[in-house]
């Protein structure tokens, strides 16, 4: 008549004197001279990264749009996106190139501050 303990093990499948143990009572990744085998291999690495412009305001405060998507003229003409820049002026002001121009058709300073408009960038 087998004891209580050996059919334990032979109804779990796994040899050994303790219930549920390996023969030799060895814990995985214990001293016993083998290298630690890696679980995890990176294949792929897909980095997202967010960039803006070092600025105060980041929306033209003529179209409202924000500086990083294209302006209300090149949203209606999208063949023009790709040349929607931003304006930066003497006082720190930055506009959508083609907002600023159209506004400097009919008056001469920015639109926030009222000072002269005097392009530093674009």
């Amino acid at each position: 008549m087998a004891s209580l303990e050996e059919n334990r093990n032979k109804k779990s499948g796994k040899p050994g004197g303790k219930p549920g143990g390996k023969p030799g009572g060895r814990k995985p990744g214990g001293k016993s001279g083998k290298p630690k085998v890696k679980r995890v291999k990176v294949r792929k690495w897909n980095a997202v990264a967010f960039w803006s412009y070092d600025i105060e305001n980041d929306t033209c405060a003529i179209c409202h749009n924000a500086l990083m998507v294209p302006c209300i003229t090149c949203e209606a003409e999208p063949h023009n996106a790709e040349e929607c820049s931003v304006a930066w002026g003497q006082c720190g002001h930055s506009y959508h190139f083609h907002c600023i121009t159209r506004w400097l058709r009919t008056r001469s300073t920015c639109p926030l501050d009222d000072d002269e408009w005097d392009f530093v960038q674009y």
